[in-house]
């Protein structure tokens, strides 16, 4: 009782065998019998409280009663402020221009939160390639481990913003050499407006073909009759 006070005191984690569950959590032997609410058990949610039965760890006390005889113990605090100062660190050893490997942790509308091991990124759609990227799936998906480039480092609101396309050539960088004029080459239609039609030439680079260049006689029907999304011309 002397030494878990003293430790409750000076905010000191002590070692601890989880043994048996309870109404609401665990006992946990610490020299005496201390109670775990399962929701200070870990940072996920627990559906199986078997297999913690018999574990060892560290634990935070965050209630001392010596006189009641009770004392309710933390393992969930101790990783989260793990996590926080992880987190910290990583902030510290990032910089703009870092090339960094990550794992696909959850996957939006807008983009995609990568694990960067201890804090999370944010790849918005628009970096993920050169092309216009219709949905994230189409390229990532959750578990997978990419390599991202650091855009931006927000030390203040602790964000970062990852992109996968500096990574490789931007293709119009090199389409005035490619494609010259007087050039006959294959495209794939990839969408369709009121005055002419985008065609695919590579992955990031379209062209538009004009509704007034497709034929020499009655242009504007034969458009409207032949060119659909998907063909290629």
């Amino acid at each position: 009782w002397d030494f878990l006070e003293e430790s409750f005191k000076n905010k000191k984690t002590v070692k601890g065998t989880i043994t048996k569950t309870v109404k609401g959590g665990f006992l946990v032997d610490v020299g005496i019998k201390a109670f775990l609410h399962i929701s200070q058990t870990d940072t996920v949610f627990i559906k199986d409280g078997a297999k913690y039965i018999g574990k060892n760890y560290e634990f935070a006390i965050i209630e001392f009663d010596r006189n009641e005889k009770k004392i309710s113990l933390s393992r969930k605090k101790l990783l989260e402020d793990e996590k926080l100062a992880k987190k910290a660190s990583m902030l510290e050893t990032l910089s703009e221009g870092q090339i960094i490997d990550g794992t696909v942790a959850r996957i939006i509308k807008s983009g995609a939160f990568i694990n960067l091991g201890g804090i999370d990124g944010f790849l918005h759609i628009g970096e993920l390639a050169w092309y216009k990227v219709k949905q994230v799936e189409d390229i990532l998906k959750v578990g997978q481990i990419i390599r991202v480039q650091i855009a931006k480092v927000d030390k203040e609101q602790e964000r970062i913003s990852l992109s996968m396309k500096q990574l490789v050539t931007n293709p119009w960088d090199s389409a005035s050499e490619k494609y010259i004029e007087g050039l006959i080459i294959k495209g794939k239609v990839t969408s369709i407006m009121p005055y002419g039609a985008f065609v695919e030439l590579e992955k990031g680079v379209e062209g538009l073909l004009a509704v007034s260049e497709y034929a020499w006689n009655d242009s504007e029907h034969l458009f409207k009759q032949e060119i659909t999304v998907g063909k290629e011309i």
